[in-house]
């Protein structure tokens, strides 16, 4: 199946194919109201009040890319701290299973997704915490 690497509080998504050993990637839009415009990413938010990051997880994934099922949750066991507009935030980084072949659309801040290998979204992403965190996430997961 698929795993999602998710970072709560101000949370991420990467779609991984164990199978294929891919990760998805997405694109920031370069709308004038979108941070880090036309950055390779993963998506982004926050857990809401007396919300789990497991059901943070499921609703993230609704919202930002339709997806609905989520099989399983796995633990990195890793979070990383940021600075962001002069606030400090916390991510911790949790992968998440969803189905072979899931259906993933585009959210209204990205403009482009894409599978790459686990070398190259080393390479794209922007931000050395959710590298970290694929490192650990893909320790974990012994790929």
């Amino acid at each position: 199946g698929c795993f999602v690497v998710f970072c709560y509080r101000r949370r991420g998504i990467l779609f991984f194919d164990v199978d294929r050993r891919a990760v998805l990637l997405f694109r920031r839009d370069n709308k004038p109201n979108i941070p880090f415009p036309n950055c390779i990413d993963i998506l982004g938010g926050h857990v809401d009040e007396g919300e789990t990051p497991e059901e943070a997880i499921v609703r993230e994934a609704v919202e930002e890319t339709g997806i609905t099922e989520i099989v399983e949750v796995v633990d990195s066991n890793y979070h990383y701290e940021f600075t962001d507009e002069g606030r400090s935030h916390v991510e911790y980084i949790f992968g998440a299973e969803v189905p072979a072949n899931t259906n993933v659309r585009l959210s209204h801040e990205h403009d482009d997704l894409r599978w790459v290998n686990k070398d190259e979204a080393l390479q794209l992403l922007k931000w050395p915490g959710n590298k970290e965190g694929l490192r650990k996430l893909c320790e974990r997961l012994g790929i």
